[in-house]
């Protein structure tokens, strides 16, 4: 009984998702990576980012420091709107930037003109020499790149970095759910404590004592002087003074052996409790 009451326990208190972005979700350890497993919309746009990333480092390298920039402003964000956000404000930016740098290499190369002078009545026409024409030089293509993987790792590992935040992330989400949390906790431990205060000697089970009888051993009275506190108020209830009052009242004392037998091994016990009642 208390291992599945504890394995319960576990199982409330993780969260299992089975979405995946441009990495393996059964590995996400984050929260932002978890809002991601769990949101259609912001799974497609990691796949897209993922994409475009690939194409706008394979034309210009110096795109990975700004892409860590991006990620710690990501890592972030509090909820999913600023998520989602943030990747379509990247996505925008890496594309117009592949744009303009893909299309400085097709800018073509021209020949300064040169100028010829305009010959005078007086001066033989030399005709001017003609420049030779030359090719223009070859436009390489930027590189074919794979289609991205699903089950790829996410993009922070791919730069060789840790991601950053996600301690920051992992204690917001424990200072929000943390009267969930101690509440979980403060069940299971009353829930243990009792069970064992119910536990078997012999075979040390949990609740598995049942009370068979109960014998008097003997009582007692005795006499016990308590302080009380009187209050008195005016009539618009308003305190006036606090007056402590001594008084003897009359105890009970009774002493009683119960016999106890458990349900699952049959061994028998006794134990000695004692009560008072004024």
């Amino acid at each position: 009984m208390p291992k599945r009451f504890l394995l319960a326990l576990c199982l409330m208190l993780t969260s299992t998702y089975a979405a995946s972005a441009s990495f393996d979700c059964s590995k996400a350890s984050s929260m932002i990576e978890i809002a991601i497993c769990s949101d259609n919309a912001l799974d497609a746009l990691d796949v897209e980012l993922a994409d475009v990333y690939t194409k706008s480092v394979a034309v210009d390298p110096s795109h990975k420091k700004v892409q860590r920039d991006w990620l710690k402003k990501r890592n972030s964000c509090a909820d999913n709107d600023c998520i989602r956000k943030a990747y379509e404000d990247r996505i925008r930016e890496l594309k117009a930037l592949t744009r303009a740098e893909a299309a400085q290499p097709l800018a073509a190369i021209v020949t300064p003109q040169q100028t010829v002078p305009q010959p005078s009545s007086a001066v033989e026409v030399v005709p001017a020499p003609v420049p030779e024409s030359r090719p223009a030089p070859a436009v390489s293509a930027p590189p074919a790149t794979k289609p991205v993987v699903r089950t790829e790792p996410p993009l922070v590992k791919s730069l060789g970095v840790n991601e950053p935040g996600w301690m920051d992330a992992l204690d917001q989400w424990f200072r929000s759910n943390f009267v969930i949390i101690a509440g979980v906790v403060l069940l299971a431990l009353i829930y243990a404590i009792y069970g064992y205060a119910k536990g078997c000697p012999s075979c040390r089970k949990w609740y598995a004592a049942q009370k068979a009888s109960s014998e008097l051993l003997g009582q007692n009275v005795e006499h016990r002087t308590v302080t009380r506190n009187e209050e008195h108020r005016d009539r618009e209830g308003q305190l006036i003074k606090t007056v402590e009052r001594k008084e003897q009242i009359q105890v009970t004392v009774s002493k009683h052996r119960d016999h106890y037998r458990c349900k699952y091994c049959g061994h028998e016990w006794s134990l000695v409790t004692t009560s008072e009642s004024s």
